[in-house]
């Protein structure tokens, strides 16, 4: 059964356009409606069955941010089928192989191609469900789709790692020499797991923990052993807090890192 878990609002006017930006998981979709500085509402719904059409009926009838006035909606897939492949040996008819390669063959699913704005140029091949396109369509409008890791890559300048959190999953973009090594989903059981994934990713990339800088977002808990285990192999930690915000009161319970992966899709 679909639930809100997460619902912040500011009753304060916000100037000029606003967008609705959506991220859409497996098993969850977030909504932030506002502007790049300024954020008016924050929402966020689970649904443990993974039926988007349930889920997305729930939001219709629950959220207070779809019928508001925005301009377009940009829409950001958190799924974990995706493959970087660099632009010049890349061959839109071999997509559809990259991709079972690399996960398997499903007996439904849609391929998407899509170029990454940074240089040397990348291309993001991911599989996305052809069920869930109309129900996009018909639920949001002026929409725009992309991948979320293709975001996290042009988002991300500093060399090292950046995490960002969600339940049992991270995301992980790795830069060396301000160069991309590796950007992708991972899943993890415990959280001592989660951690061996980073260390891994280090070894991999030739990355020294203790000389990186790691930034780390997402719903991760200040106290948790995950966090702790982080500060105890890594030297340059740092818990990255949403630039700009005007809902200060209403998040004032929860730890600044907690919703920037969100309000950063509007940036």
């Amino acid at each position: 059964m679909a639930e809100k878990v997460y619902s912040i609002h500011s009753n304060e006017v916000i100037e000029g356009d606003q967008q609705l930006a959506v991220e859409l998981g497996n098993h969850y979709i977030a909504l932030v409606l506002g502007t790049a500085s300024k954020i008016a509402g924050f929402e966020y719904y689970e649904s443990p069955d993974n039926d988007l059409a349930e889920l997305l009926d729930h939001i219709k009838h629950d959220s207070q941010l779809l019928d508001t006035n925005y301009s377009e909606t940009r829409l950001y897939y958190n799924l974990p089928e995706s493959v970087l492949v660099p632009v010049g040996q890349f061959n839109t008819s071999v997509a559809s192989e990259l991709i079972d390669l690399a996960f398997g063959t499903a007996k439904e699913g849609r391929i998407n191609v899509e170029n990454v704005n940074i240089q040397p140029g990348i291309v993001n091949v991911y599989r996305s469900s052809e069920d869930w396109q109309q129900l996009i369509n018909q639920y949001f409008r002026a929409v725009t789709k992309r991948h979320l890791i293709s975001k996290l890559i042009e988002q991300s300048s500093a060399n090292g790692l950046k995490v960002q959190f969600y339940k049992d999953q991270m995301i992980v973009v790795a830069k060396r020499n301000d160069q991309l090594q590796l950007a992708r989903s991972i899943s993890f059981s415990t959280e001592e797991d989660a951690v061996y994934h980073l260390l891994n990713i280090c070894k991999q990339t030739a990355i020294d923990p203790a000389e990186a800088i790691i930034e780390v977002s997402g719903l991760i808990a200040e106290d948790s052993k995950t966090l702790e285990l982080i500060n105890k192999y890594f030297s340059k930690v740092t818990l990255q807090h949403p630039a700009t915000s005007i809902l200060s009161q209403q998040l004032s319970k929860y730890p600044l890192h907690y919703f920037t992966p969100f309000f950063n899709l509007l940036s």
